[in-house]
């Protein structure tokens, strides 16, 4: 009898724990879910629509269409944001110049090629370019011209709150929902996916310095 209480204890255990485990966790619209390795990667390919448009209960359709729809769009045709080639230039080396510095180490207070934290960074490569940002991240976010997700840009600034209502970071957006930022102490300037869980749950907007 005891045998049969410690197999159903386990049952629950491994049930209860097997989502904080699977490797494609991802977080939509502040819900939690666990879709399949097939739908994972629908939903990361950007797509704007499932293929087959039935209200399927099946998991690919099921977690696309609930979840997916209502936060991704197709990030390679912003709206509203016609730009001259002189501006794609400005936005290719701005991306050009930060990529020049993966692997520089993250350092507090830092805005230079010793080491940078994630508002020094931004400021840094923007101002190989003349243009000043405030030294600060939330400074930055306030003081740039707000984009929405479907207008952001290559070369605009991704933002991020721990608190809910101050910025506590920023990178520099790359396209394909990634950004470069230099993360934290310990670690150094890298390219991360927006959709990575830490960066999702806390992803606060976006914000344009280039005219």
């Amino acid at each position: 009898m005891m045998l049969k209480y410690y197999f159903i204890i386990i049952i629950v255990l491994l049930f209860l724990f097997s989502g904080c485990s699977k490797p494609g966790n991802v977080r939509y619209t502040g819900i939690q879910t666990n879709p399949s390795q097939k739908a994972y990667e629908r939903i990361n390919s950007g797509e704007s629509r499932v293929k087959d448009n039935s209200d399927s209960e099946d998991d690919e359709n099921y977690y696309y269409n609930k979840y997916a729809l209502k936060t991704r769009i197709n990030e390679d045709q912003p709206e509203n944001r016609n730009i001259t080639k002189n501006e794609k230039k400005l936005r290719e080396n701005i991306i050009k110049t930060a990529k020049k510095y993966i692997g520089v180490k993250y350092k507090y207070g830092g805005s230079d090629p010793g080491g940078f934290d994630c508002s020094g960074f931004s400021l840094f490569v923007y101002k190989q370019y003349g243009i000043s940002l405030p030294r600060s991240a939330d400074s930055q976010f306030k003081k740039g011209h707000r984009v929405m997700r479907n207008e952001v840009l290559p070369g605009d600034l991704v933002f991020f709150s721990d608190s809910g209502s101050k910025i506590t970071h920023v990178g520099i957006y790359l396209g394909d929902n990634s950004f470069i930022h230099a993360p934290s102490t310990g670690k150094s300037v890298e390219i991360t996916q927006i959709d990575a869980y830490y960066y999702s749950t806390r992803l606060a907007g976006y914000v344009s310095f280039i005219k």
